[in-house]
């Protein structure tokens, strides 16, 4: 569909950016490095929802930086871990595609001396979206549309749809929805769900709940 791999890595860079308030921490030579654990969505969801995992777009994304300090580098190294789900949907003209996405994305809260340093977990619905926005070269025209509450992880969790327009391979423009859970702070890690599909679909917010309540981490 729309560039998605590095739509997430724009967002990661974000969140590792606001590590150089902590470099201070670091004394050693030795880079100071955060994973997440996976995040996934429940066999029993994805076989109610039809969804499938997407192997070629899921995975750990290992980011790197250096920072100079008091005349010193100090390298930070974060790991996140996306998990990417699919389904095919037949529209006109384009066809059966699998233009319906869902996305798990888990990233760790980096807590050091007891502060968390990590912007995701303060991220708005719309602050997500313009980050997205603004990486994915053929999504334009957000417009928000309206909220709900879905159980995540064991929590209430607020659930933000968007309306945008989204250029799919062979430079065709398909009007999308676009949904963002609230991030959820789980264990050492925040996790976030988000779902693309287009508009013309019946029935598919449905099934991006299903997904939803059905993620595990």
């Amino acid at each position: 569909m729309i560039r998605r791999r590095r739509a997430l890595a724009m967002l990661s860079m974000g969140a590792v950016g606001a590590l150089s308030g902590c470099i201070g921490f670091l004394t050693g030579s030795e880079a100071l490095e955060f994973s997440a654990e996976t995040a996934t969505v429940s066999e029993a969801s994805l076989e109610e929802s039809g969804y499938e995992k997407a192997p070629d777009a899921s995975g750990e994304q290992e980011i790197e930086r250096t920072f100079s300090v008091a005349g010193q580098e100090r390298e930070v190294i974060v790991t996140n871990h996306i998990q990417e789900y699919k389904r095919s949907v037949s529209l006109p003209v384009l066809g059966e595609q699998e233009l319906a996405r869902f996305i798990v994305l888990s990233t760790p809260q980096v807590d050091i001396a007891g502060k968390t340093f990590n912007p995701v977990g303060e991220w708005t619905a719309r602050e997500f979206v313009m980050q997205l926005q603004s990486a994915y070269d053929g999504l334009n025209d957000v417009q928000e549309e309206g909220e709900r509450s879905v159980q995540m992880l064991g929590q209430s969790r607020t659930v933000t749809k968007f309306s945008a327009k989204a250029e799919v391979q062979g430079g065709e423009s398909v009007d999308v929805f676009i949904h963002v859970t609230e991030p959820v702070a789980d264990g050492e890690d925040f996790v976030i769900g988000l779902a693309v599909y287009p508009q013309q679909i019946d029935g598919e917010q449905e099934r991006v709940d299903q997904l939803i309540s059905g993620i595990q981490h």
